[in-house]
């Protein structure tokens, strides 16, 4: 943790309590901080985790991990209302070898993931609302997720399109795809105002999409 302001460290959040085995990705909800990890077992064998930290005094709050969060691969964790959403690739289909600490999120985003999962729980208390999964999702290879207009939408490179969910619900309300938006790999997302920005990761491109509100 830095200080913006004088750009003095303020922290080094570390230790085993906390499973940062690898950090995957980041996301802020209010006064805490999620961080979704890759762990190794006594075994070798990979284990995930999404740790809880308070911004104020860096100390631990929870870790969530194992049976029933089904936590597979994740490559983000976001926030959206009062909600987290961690999106998982799903179980490896080939093996990757890797040491402790030398996975890279390069390598954790590669193919041989499925089928994809988003798992949903409550911010404030860490209690799992549903796991999110199905045909009727299209949830392939699920990447990148932004929460817009009260909805999340799911960049998914496997299947080539963007699913709209209902937060309150976890029920889908859309799936965009077509050679209309020009997805090739969908990995990333931004807004600004009614716009829905998509980047291709394989297209050289970024899908505009315009929402009338």
């Amino acid at each position: 943790m830095v200080n913006l302001a004088t750009n003095q460290v303020q922290k080094v959040i570390t230790g085993k309590q906390y499973k940062f085995g690898v950090p995957v990705s980041m996301a802020l909800s209010g006064h805490d901080l999620f961080v979704d990890t890759l762990n190794q077992d006594s075994s070798g064998n990979d284990t995930w985790a999404l740790t809880e930290v308070s911004i104020p005094d860096g100390q631990l709050v929870r870790v969530l991990q194992n049976a029933p969060y089904h936590l597979s691969n994740p490559t983000q964790v976001f926030a959206c209302g009062p909600y987290m959403f961690i999106a998982n690739l799903g179980p490896s289909q080939s093996s990757v070898s890797s040491g402790p600490g030398l996975l890279s999120v390069s390598e954790i985003g590669g193919g041989g993931y499925g089928p994809g999962t988003i798992t949903q729980i409550e911010a404030e208390s860490g209690i799992l609302d549903r796991v999110i999964s199905g045909a009727r999702y299209q949830l392939k290879g699920d990447s990148a997720m932004e929460c817009f207009h009260g909805n999340l939408y799911v960049a998914d490179t496997g299947a080539n399109a963007v699913t709209v969910i209902d937060p309150a619900t976890g029920l889908p309300l859309q799936v965009l795809r077509g050679s209309e938006y020009g997805f090739a790999s969908p990995d990333g997302m931004a807004t600004w105002e009614d716009h829905l920005y998509v980047a291709n990761g394989s297209g050289g491109s970024v899908t505009d999409i315009q929402f009338n509100t």
